[in-house]
């Protein structure tokens, strides 16, 4: 076990809703956005965070870009793609290839019969939804005096979910570098 770094800890104090006042932030934050507790290397013996650490990747390399992603043309910070191929991409498309993003299979409650979201925000059949606090309320409301199209539509989300599988060839939730097309294994 290495010894605890409190020059980090102290350089890299984060904070949400979990650690309003203060916690540490995992050696990958630019990626995971985890914030870990005050006693998390005492237990662990490392800075990452628990998802970080399951996924093998140790600790990423990260620098801010020179050039556009190659991928996408952002202009961003990158990562070097654990796979250790040699290829940088911006945080956004490694996120993009790395995790498994549920949110691309949810579905508007609109065609169901819900009211639209107050804020006007244009949700998708299929796909990222706002998430407003305005339209939440709206949406409980729904439930309670539609209970039958609130039931329609939270099982044809499920099934959206549990059914989705990425396309042939999808770059998405894949874990392959697109530029050499090299697996990440754990």
């Amino acid at each position: 076990m290495t010894d605890r770094d409190l020059v980090y800890e102290t350089n890299n104090i984060g904070f949400d809703e979990q650690y309003p006042n203060g916690g540490i932030k995992c050696k990958n934050y630019n990626l995971c956005g985890a914030i870990l507790p005050e006693w998390w290397f005492n237990c662990k013996g490392k800075y990452l965070c628990i998802n970080c650490d399951n996924f093998g990747w140790n600790e990423l390399q990260f620098r801010n870009l020179s050039n556009e992603c190659i991928v996408c043309y952002n202009t961003d910070i990158e990562i070097k793609f654990p796979t250790n191929c040699g290829h940088w991409f911006c945080v956004n498309c490694c996120k993009k290839i790395l995790y498994w993003d549920e949110s691309r299979y949810h579905l508007s409650p609109e065609p169901y019969g819900c009211p639209p979201c107050p804020n006007n925000c244009n949700n998708p059949i299929k796909g990222k939804q706002c998430y407003c606090e305005e339209y939440d309320e709206i949406q409980e409301i729904w439930e309670n005096t539609n209970p039958e199209e609130f039931k329609n539509w939270n099982d044809a989300e499920h099934f959206s979910i549990e059914n989705s599988e990425e396309e042939s060839g999808s770059i998405f939730s894949s874990k392959i570098c697109p530029m050499c097309r090299k697996k990440y294994i754990k």
